[in-house]
């Protein structure tokens, strides 16, 4: 069995379309693969066809499918043109010109400036639930049309002609490119959305790889291959059939039969046993992607507005052991906000000298210090709830909660209450700020550190859950994006990270390496940093489905 190590924010398991019933506990078998043909599994359907309006994990895989922003990441790394042909920039840095390919949409209409223009300003609407308008804030007016302080008309945004686009910024960006290669800098066309239900052919308009064949709600989504798209001819899939089962089991027991091609994240999770079966056998090794997983404490509200006492909650989390409970193969312990693959081109040491008995000191001393300060002693300090997220055979959260209790309650002497939430109950505590501490897990949008920074520029920021501001964290990261010089940049950057150790508003966990399983029938899987997946190399080489199986048993 191949296995391949990837990453991403969002969990998918590729499993066929029709196995939605089940006899028993045993999932059925789907139907005959078709050759040319992908089967995958989204654990979370996206709520919305809307991109735009969400943070779930697999939004951003279905807009890859299906749309092409201005720039893309190549497999070296390295940013390349997609959607537009070149781009010049001002010497000054504040002036973007993008000049458009001659491409089209699937129903063979132009696609043009101003269709990134509309989809862009459309999320500084105030009246639109964009998850993450903040992401514009570097384009002039951006965030002043959003707070309502300014007309969309005055924002940095403007076309000339069918086919350039121009962008005005408010200061130097360095990672300005890197922004539009996410998904939330796609064009979109979108039909009447009055709630999430049923599409079917040609409803949705795409400008990528694949293009919308049907949506039924809760069952299946199916992309076929966009004829019209600028690089259909390296296209080898005839499309890809995703199934929509919420159970990671289940999923691995389709993955088992036969009927998926691929398991793992960013699409479903790998059930943990079998993650942690297959790294005690060597079948898995490390490749690091851009994710993390922290412990967000409310800033706004006693007793994590107090930093000392945040830092003490912090310090007396043993990372080392959560590794050794878990699967260091999959995953990695977290000193740092940003993830260690987009930091290891910096030169920066992540990893503190520090021993456990020296955190559980500073823990203790940092806690004792911030106790005096609000005037609470233990016997007086309140009991502290830790949020998580659980859902139907995933433990993972659930394992890590209790190992933080532990750690906090043998160390500093606190109560500890769990409270296990479905996911979107949980951000809905954290946006309310009606929590105390609760775990969250951030993955890449773009490949840059700023994707894991920049929600911390502003209070205000619906993704900055502990509603923390600092600013010698704003004037750092300010200095580093004015720079185009890589290592000054990254200086500022990591002058910017240690702020946030020291205030700790969030507590870095672990970073992410999770490794995902292909049937072998699948070749040319790729997944960046940031999770993007290269759709021009995937390809399929057909072979028996008693063959996959028998490999499937030999490696798991």
């Amino acid at each position: 069995m191949n296995i391949i190590y990837f990453f991403v924010l969002f969990a998918m398991a590729l499993c066929p379309i029709s196995c939605q019933k089940r006899k028993g506990n045993k999932p059925c078998s789907g139907p005959k693969k078709e050759n040319n043909w992908l089967y995958v599994n989204f654990s979370v359907e996206p709520p919305s066809f809307d991109f735009r309006k969400t943070s779930c994990r697999t939004t951003p895989v279905l807009a890859e499918m299906m749309y092409e922003g201005l720039m893309k990441v190549g497999r070296d790394g390295s940013l390349i043109p997609a959607q537009a042909d070149k781009v010049v920039i001002s010497p000054d840095g504040l002036h973007y010109t993008f000049y458009l390919r001659d491409t089209v949409w699937s129903n063979g209409t132009s696609v043009t400036a101003q269709d990134f223009a509309s989809a862009w300003l459309e999320n500084l609407n105030p009246n639109f639930p964009a998850v993450y308008a903040h992401l514009f804030y570097c384009i002039r007016n951006a965030r002043a049309a959003k707070e309502g302080r300014c007309p969309l008309t005055d924002v940095g945004i403007r076309t000339e002609g069918e086919k350039t686009l121009i962008v005005d910024l408010e200061v130097p960006t360095a990672y300005f490119l890197c922004l539009t290669t996410s998904a939330w800098f796609f064009p979109i066309r979108l039909p009447n959305e009055d709630a999430k239900g049923n599409l079917s052919s040609g409803e949705l308009l795409s400008n990528g790889p694949f293009m919308l064949e049907g949506w039924q709600h809760a069952k299946q989504i199916c992309v076929v291959k966009n004829p019209r798209y600028r690089c259909a001819q390296e296209i080898q899939l005839e499309g890809i059939r995703i199934s929509l089962i919420t159970d990671e089991n289940t999923a691995a027991e389709l993955f088992e039969h036969g009927d998926f091609d691929l398991l793992g994240l960013p699409f479903s999770p790998l059930p943990f046993e079998l993650a942690k079966k297959l790294a005690d056998k060597n079948k898995i090794s490390p490749n690091p992607i851009g994710g993390v997983t922290v412990c967000c404490f409310n800033s706004t509200r006693a007793p994590f507005d107090n930093p000392k006492i945040r830092r003490a909650f912090s310090m007396a989390i043993d990372r080392r052991q959560l590794m050794d409970v878990f699967c260091p193969s999959a995953y990695a312990p977290a000193f740092t906000l940003v993830p260690s693959v987009f930091l290891q081109a910096t030169g920066i040491e992540t990893i503190p000298s520090r021993t456990r008995a020296e955190e559980i000191e500073r823990a203790r001393r940092d806690f004792e210090e911030g106790l005096s300060e609000k005037g609470l002693d233990p016997n007086t300090f309140p009991k502290v709830q830790l949020n998580y997220h659980q859902y139907k055979g995933h433990t993972l959260f659930q394992k890590v909660a209790e190992v933080i209790q532990q750690d906090w309650q043998d160390i500093l002497g606190v109560k500890v209450e769990l409270r296990g939430f479905e996911v979107h109950s949980v951000i809905k505590h954290m946006l309310a700020k009606e929590f105390d501490s609760s775990l969250i897990t951030w993955s890449a949008n773009y490949q840059d550190p700023m994707s894991f920074l920049d929600k911390f520029l502003s209070p205000s920021n619906p993704k900055n859950y502990p509603g923390w501001f600092h600013p010698n964290f704003n004037e750092a990261i300010m200095k580093a994006n004015a720079l185009l010089d890589i290592k000054k940049r990254a200086e500022c950057l990591w002058q910017a990270e240690k702020v946030f150790q020291e205030e700790a508003p969030c507590a870095p966990l672990f970073h992410w390496s999770y490794p995902l399983v292909i049937n072998p029938r699948l070749k040319g899987m790729h997944l960046s940093p940031a999770a993007s997946i290269d759709y021009t190399a995937l390809q399929i080489v057909p072979h028996g489905k008693n063959e996959h199986r028998k490999i499937v048993k030999r490696s798991l």
